[in-house]
């Protein structure tokens, strides 16, 4: 019985050491992970999909090293998938999970508040930004005010505007709080160091809503 353990707690160890002293191959499977989840074609995409409880207590979201991204990789759990996120200009398309839980935030972006709906109110995401723009939410350092934004659910596609971009301290929780008009709020730190401080902060205004058809299928 004690082998039976021992030898995923030997394996978790040798990725763990790997990790730590090869940046790279952290991003690569962090990479990895999010491609996983989004050619997952489960449109259990699901705005109902809430099978275990979630975390919104951004306290409780840990820095990304190798302890997690290694158990990351062992959690194949896709039930807390709620939908998808695309902003074409600065090639970011990730899942969007419910909460902030630390292995789905691995991943790609989590929910702030419970019960959120796209294309009401202020539907706020927080992600990771990693030394590698390119991967979670690191592109967006690179989103300009025009830019479009893409939410589905899987069933209904939500067509954001980019109207501001502004970097906030970390403590200016103001700008996720409920609003009344149907906007986005997409929440980082303003760079991939430890200990970082300041985020950076993008919101964008509902132009459209309309259900997913084939061809907008292909964005995400």
């Amino acid at each position: 019985m004690k082998k039976r353990y021992l030898i995923p707690a030997i394996i978790l160890f040798l990725i763990g050491l790997i990790l730590v002293f090869y940046q790279p191959i952290q991003d690569s499977l962090i990479a990895e992970m999010t491609s996983n989840h989004l050619s997952d074609q489960t449109v259990r995409v699901n705005r109902l999909n809430r099978k275990h409880e979630s975390n919104f207590n951004l306290q409780r979201v840990k820095p990304v090293d190798a302890a997690t991204v290694s158990k990351a990789l062992f959690d194949h759990d896709d039930s807390n998938v709620i939908g998808k996120i695309v902003i074409p200009a600065v090639a970011m398309k990730l899942p969007i999970f419910n909460g902030l839980n630390n292995n789905d935030l691995i991943k790609g972006a989590g929910t702030m508040h419970p019960d959120q709906k796209m294309g009401s109110g202020n539907y706020a995401l927080a992600g990771h930004h990693m030394s590698d723009n390119g991967i979670l939410f690191g592109p967006l350092s690179r989103v300009t005010t025009g830019d479009l934004i893409y939410l589905s659910d899987g069933s209904k596609l939500y067509e954001y505007q980019v109207t501001k971009k502004i970097m906030i301290d970390k403590h200016q929780v103001n700008w996720i709080q409920p609003t009344n008009k149907p906007v986005v709020t997409l929440i980082t730190c303003s760079s991939g160091n430890e200990g970082e401080q300041r985020r950076i902060m993008v919101r964008g205004k509902l132009i459209q809503s309309r259900k997913l058809t084939r061809n907008d299928q292909k964005l995400f």
